[in-house]
Order: C-alpha cells, then structure tokens, then sequence
C-alpha cells in the first residue's frame, strides 16, 4: 500500500509499501495533489504498477483522480467514498464542509490553469 503521509496515523496495523512526506514535515513548502501524485506515479514505477485504486474524500475525489490520471496511472474506483471532516486534521482547510468546498473548487481552478488536471 503507497499512501499519503496525513493517513499514516490510521493506518498502524497494514503494511506499507510507502508514506508520502507530510505536509507539516514539508512546511513552508506546499506539497500539491500533483506533487503526492508524481510522488506516488515513481512508487508505482518501481513496483511496475499501472493502475492504482485512490482512496479519498469528497470533494478532493475529483481532482486527485485527474492529476493521478494526467502523471499516466488508471485509476480504479471504489463504491461508497464519503465526505469527511475531521477536526484533527493537519490539513486546516479539511476540517469544514464549506471552506474544503470553497478550497476544492479554488485548487480545481488553480489544477486546470497550472495543467496539472
């Protein structure tokens, strides 16, 4: 399993292939969705890995898809993703509904400008 560093906590029983740096462990650099997906794209690579099934919430579903996709993965999904806040959150932005909302479409505008979706 190859996940994001944010996950590590909830995940201390499943071995792990590889963690992605945290984004407090990169502060003040800002790891993007395209970052941990290049990131994950190199791990796949020497796995010899193709296709991946992303686990992740609504709204950030979307956009992590599509940057996964664009760095040349197939995405396979699962049925029953929800959407989640969680006040421990490292992440400040995904602790509430409307600002992870408001977040998602801002960094879905940013994706598509930057070509990273």
């Amino acid at each position: 399993m190859i996940i994001q560093g944010e996950l590590k906590p909830c995940l201390t029983d499943i071995p792990l292939t590889a963690v992605s740096p945290r984004q407090a462990e990169t502060a003040p650099n800002y790891l993007s969705s395209y970052d941990i997906a290049l990131w994950q794209k190199a791990e796949c690579d020497k796995l010899g890995a193709k296709k991946v099934v992303l686990i992740s919430y609504y709204p950030h579903y979307w956009r992590a898809v599509k940057t996964t996709e664009k760095v040349g993965l197939t995405v396979l999904v699962p049925p029953g993703l929800e959407e989640i806040y969680d006040q421990n959150n490292s992440q400040w932005w995904a602790k509430y509904k409307w600002v992870n909302r408001l977040y998602e479409l801002l960094a879905r505008l940013h994706s598509i400008w930057k070509g990273w979706i």
